[in-house]
């Protein structure tokens, strides 16, 4: 089972939740400890979608907690709070976002207060911040939440629609520089049309299950294959374009079938290779992008530096970015 882990905030946009019942097994989010909170800040849709076992909360894990003691994380992040607190200086930003107490450890909250990226709020378990302390702390975090919560054959891959939580993901999470691909997958992954009701995309999501595992089986063939053989790219697309091409046109079908009007929105994947300096070494140049077609399916790879965890579940080290550009499918 593959689950869309949401982050940095506890409930998605709409648009993130179609995702996720479309092309995913389920769907979870870090919340709070505490039941008030967090049911406060729950969506209705998510507390549906709870009833019906489709959704997981994830309120068992606290950043930088005990449980991880990579000492290269913690200097990592520390430094880049640093570096939030230096440009906070020069363009002081309203502390506009919060974190839970129950969310992190006592110490990082001290560092976040200290600095200056945050105050704590009397009479609430809470520490008001700039929303990019916010997405910077939970971002970083995101990928070990993931690899943490993934147990036999269930993996969570992180998935966020800010720019600023997806960077922390990838950059600040432990492991060394390692080489990945960034893929674009916003027009073999379509969505429903602004103000389509959660009723119909449950609805269709039941009623052509056979089409949406067929077009996840061949997306996360791609990624996983991706990861295997990093220097041919445009050589396993090729090979891949008749599955890929046949499903994604077939689930878009089924969908028109049900007057169900789609949309495209770029869907960045990081994909971390399975190697660390071979791999890197083996990739075209940084600046290298591969345009490759899957029939009428446009996939971009471009080689990008990532940081990989480094100890890996299921082979799944994706973490996807939902970006706000959409154009009308």
């Amino acid at each position: 089972m593959r689950v869309l882990l949401y982050y940095p905030l506890v409930s998605p946009p709409v648009e993130v939740i179609h995702q996720a019942l479309l092309y995913w097994d389920a769907i979870a989010s870090v919340t709070p400890l505490d039941r008030e909170v967090r049911r406060a800040a729950t969506s209705p849709e998510l507390r549906e979608l709870g009833e019906r076992g489709l959704y997981h909360p994830m309120d068992h894990f606290r950043l930088f907690d005990s449980a991880l003691p990579d000492q290269e994380f913690t200097g990592r992040i520390r430094a880049e709070l640093h570096r939030l607190a230096a440009r906070q200086e020069a363009a002081p930003e309203p502390f506009d976002a919060y974190i839970n107490s129950s969310k992190w450890s006592w110490s990082l909250e001290e560092v976040v207060v200290r600095l200056g990226l945050g105050t704590r709020l009397p009479g609430r378990w809470s520490v008001a911040v700039t929303a990019g302390t916010a997405q910077t702390v939970i971002g970083a975090a995101a990928r070990i939440a993931a690899a943490e919560a993934s147990r036999g054959t269930t993996a969570y891959i992180p998935y966020t629609d800010r720019p600023v939580a997806h960077r922390a993901a990838r950059e600040l999470s432990p492991g060394a520089l390692a080489g990945g691909y960034e893929v674009d997958l916003g027009r073999v992954l379509p969505l429903p049309a602004p103000g389509t009701p959660l009723s119909a995309v449950l609805a269709f999501r039941e009623r052509h299950e056979d089409e949406r595992h067929r077009l996840l089986r061949a997306v996360h063939r791609l990624l996983g294959e991706l990861r295997r053989d990093y220097a041919h790219p445009a050589e396993l697309l090729a090979e891949l374009e008749r599955e890929i091409s046949a499903a994604a046109a077939d689930y878009r079908a089924a969908g028109t079938a049900l007057r169900m009007a789609w949309r495209t929105r770029l869907i960045t994947v990081a994909v971390a290779l399975t190697g660390t300096a071979g791999a890197a070494s083996s990739l075209p140049d940084w600046a290298t992008v591969t345009a490759a077609t899957a029939g009428a399916y446009a996939i971009n790879v471009a080689t990008t530096p990532v940081r990989p965890l480094k100890t890996r579940r299921d082979g799944h080290d994706f973490a996807y970015l939902h970006h706000a550009r959409e154009e009308l499918g």
